[in-house]
């Protein structure tokens, strides 16, 4: 068996799918503009209904979580709605 070179049409799908949009501020599934900075990302997390939760995972603090993993997932899971992060498109 041999493998075809596919090189053209990989580029073409990664063009088509991955391109970044052109014009206008992004916004995500969140309504969240997603060129936001690092510093309007922790404003925001630090202003939402669960600031206390995320100010104690971001200080580091692991009380309630089995580890340090878990509380690392809880952290990262409070982020991920901040559009930054993952350049989620709509």
């Amino acid at each position: 068996m041999v493998i075809a070179d596919r090189c053209e049409e990989l580029a073409a799908f990664c063009l088509r799918h991955f391109a970044e949009e052109s014009g206008g501020t992004r916004r995500s599934s969140n309504g969240y503009r997603a060129d936001l900075g690092d510093e309007e990302i922790l404003s925001l997390a630090l202003s939402a209904r669960n600031a206390a939760k995320f100010e104690a995972l971001w200080a580091g603090e692991t009380t309630g979580y089995a580890s340090h993993s878990e509380a690392d997932q809880a952290l990262i899971g409070l982020l991920e709605r901040y559009p930054r992060l993952w350049g989620t498109v709509v």
